[in-house]
């Protein structure tokens, strides 16, 4: 999962983590959106570096939550096999067909 800051501008914060729970996925969070997740969390995993590309490289499905895409996201969705962006709007999207796969 990667966080962005329209998870906190949205006031989703506890909805993010509830999911991250669930699922048991490791959470990174964008350069804006670093106040979205405590990196005292269990399944904060920082990410910019060794650690978080080796998250995104394993990923089988990269969540994108309160992010655009920008040139950094788009970075974190070259190393992952499949990309769905999830917007406050309700806008869910496969990122596939904007990065040409």
């Amino acid at each position: 999962m990667i966080s962005g800051t329209g998870v906190d501008r949205g006031g989703a914060n506890e909805a993010l983590l509830d999911v991250v729970s669930l699922l048991g996925c490791p959470v990174i969070t964008t350069g804006a959106g670093r106040s979205t997740v405590s990196a005292e969390h269990p399944n904060f995993v920082y990410g910019f570096g060794g650690a978080g590309d080796e998250v995104r490289r394993e990923a089988d499905v990269l969540l994108v939550a309160g992010s655009l895409v920008t040139v950094i996201v788009v970075a974190y969705l070259l190393l992952s096999a499949i990309a769905v962006q999830m917007t406050a709007d309700g806008v869910f999207g496969f990122l596939d067909t904007y990065l040409q796969r």
